[in-house]
């Protein structure tokens, strides 16, 4: 399944989003978070709403992306700048290595096998 680019702004949304829910967002200042599946159907959502975020918080927050192919997702998305606002880390989230000089203060696991492998039987530890 081929991903269409996601070409709807999301930043008003995500204004009310934090209004209504009462987050500080300036808890997420100077901080790192780690988000895993950020590259998937529902993870781009999430990422582009941690972008506007970081908009926010004048680009005082890192946001660090696992993917297993950084280039083919940016190809697929080539006018979201993305680069520019997300530190892509390639590798599996079943044995990627993070560097230790790197501290994460928050975790967003959203990876998963895509939803074809997952109705052809794939192995459950494998999801």
């Amino acid at each position: 399944m081929t991903l269409q680019p996601f070409n709807y702004d999301i930043s008003s949304d995500v204004g009310q989003l934090i209004g209504r829910s009462g987050v500080n967002i300036t808890s997420f200042e100077g901080k790192t978070l780690l988000l895993t599946g950020g590259t998937g159907f529902f993870g781009i959502w999430i990422l582009k709403s941690l972008i506007e975020i970081k908009k926010k918080l004048r680009n005082n927050l890192t946001i660090m992306v696992l993917t297993r192919n950084k280039n083919q997702f940016l190809e697929s998305h080539p006018n979201d700048q993305l680069e520019k606002s997300v530190e892509f880390i390639e590798g599996d989230v079943r044995d990627f290595k993070l560097s230790k000089d790197i501290k994460v203060n928050f975790l967003v696991h959203m990876a998963t096998t895509n939803a074809s492998e997952t109705f052809m039987n794939e192995d459950q530890l494998r999801k």
